[in-house]
């Protein structure tokens, strides 16, 4: 439309004050022409009347020649002008009509190619594929493959993992060398633990032991006491 209207509308518009100043031009010009007629028939009714009046014959005679002339004159410039006039309108159909058909076909070859691109967009379609796509969504997919999807999906849109740098694995040695001391440590005191343990159980068995023996002499020295005092009621007796 802006193409329309700067190339084709615009010269167009410019040929009403062109028409209006040739309409004047041509007024003049018939002007002339009827000024000339009515001398020449005043010329002719003053012959008809008076043939004798050489004086009013001669005047008539010169404002024919006059408006003869300029008549003759006008109808010379109208004539160059119109000539001009044709030029330049034939000249200015002919570039508006170009710039016309020109902005057409350049809409029309836009057109064409939207609709050649259209045109090769719709003969890739796959009915087949569009098809199973339909079916995919009329029967969804089960549980498991969800999950497939999901993690698939969750895969492919997580960053790649970088690459560990050199302080990074020259720091995984002392870790692994500061657990293996932390587990020696806990066998240590694993192995305190039960060396302890055995030797509370040996403690306890010297206790035992020990009991037994005070048992033991009590138990003896209760039967001499025994046979003490049977002794002395012998005595007494």
């Amino acid at each position: 439309v802006q193409r329309l209207d700067a190339n084709v509308l615009r010269l167009l518009s410019d040929y009403g004050p062109k028409c209006k100043q040739k309409k004047n031009e041509l007024k003049t010009s018939f002007t002339a022409q009827e000024r000339e007629g009515k001398k020449r028939q005043e010329m002719n009714k003053l012959l008809l009347r008076s043939p004798t009046n050489q004086h009013q014959i001669a005047q008539a005679k010169s404002d024919y020649a006059k408006a003869s002339v300029e008549a003759t004159r006008c109808s010379k410039v109208l004539e160059k002008e119109m000539d001009a006039f044709e030029l330049q309108k034939l000249t200015d159909m002919k570039k508006v009509l170009l710039n016309f058909v020109r902005t057409e076909m350049t809409f029309h070859c836009k057109a064409l190619e939207l609709y050649t691109i259209c045109f090769q967009n719709l003969s890739d379609i796959n009915v087949e594929d569009d098809l199973d796509e339909f079916r995919k969504h009329i029967h969804p997919p089960t549980f498991i493959s969800r999950m497939e999807i999901a993690q698939k999906a969750s895969i492919e849109s997580s960053p790649r993992m970088s690459k560990p740098d050199s302080s990074s694995l020259g720091k995984i040695p002392q870790t692994m060398s500061s657990v293996m001391t932390f587990e020696d440590v806990d066998d240590d005191d694993d192995d305190d633990d039960d060396d302890d343990d055995e030797d509370d159980d040996d403690d306890d068995d010297d206790d035992e032991d020990d009991i037994e023996e005070d048992d033991k002499h009590t138990t003896f020295d209760s039967s001499n006491r025994i046979s003490s005092m049977q002794g002395t009621n012998m005595s007494i007796y």
